[in-house]
């Protein structure tokens, strides 16, 4: 159980994106103060510079705190400012397991997937999920038009299973 006073000194010492939202999810602790987590992350929110900033608290928006409305306003942002293929995946990860908007995670594994330089850019940082990554393997496997991009993706997902990875 923590009380106010020892979370509002906490709150002085937060400096970064991770310690307000950290902070906001101990804030929903027995006994929960949704109205200072939802001000935490706020101040999360002014922090952000980058996707995974506005990935995590979105993230704690949504699965922490339950409000869809912050989590979708986080999400957006987080929208706007992705660039790289990992921010993509993680975006669409996001989306799935937090929103459970599956269409928009596979618009948006498909966008990683398009913008990968190759095909084991794209699936070497995709999730570590067993079934899924097979579900993947599969589908992309159908997708390539080379012996070479299919002999590719097949060594990748063999030594992904010798490795333990998947």
């Amino acid at each position: 159980m923590v009380s106010k006073s020892e979370l509002e000194a906490r709150e002085a010492q937060c400096q970064s994106v991770d310690d307000f939202v950290d902070l906001a999810r101990a804030s929903l602790s027995d006994p929960a103060d949704t109205d200072y987590a939802k001000k935490l992350l706020q101040k999360a929110e002014m922090q952000c510079q980058m996707p995974l900033g506005y990935l995590k608290a979105a993230d704690a928006a949504a699965s922490a705190l339950g409000d869809q409305a912050v989590a979708k306003d986080l999400y957006e942002q987080a929208e706007d400012t992705l660039f790289k293929v990992p921010e993509f995946i993680g975006f669409a990860h996001s989306m799935a397991a937090f929103m459970g908007d599956k269409k928009k995670a596979r618009e948006t594994l498909q966008t990683a997937a398009d913008q990968a330089s190759q095909p084991a850019e794209f699936l070497g940082q995709v999730f570590q999920d067993k079934s899924w990554a097979n579900r993947e393997y599969d589908e992309l496997t159908r997708q390539f038009k080379s012996a070479g991009d299919v002999a590719r993706i097949n060594a990748s997902r063999r030594s992904r299973l010798q490795t333990g990875l998947w």
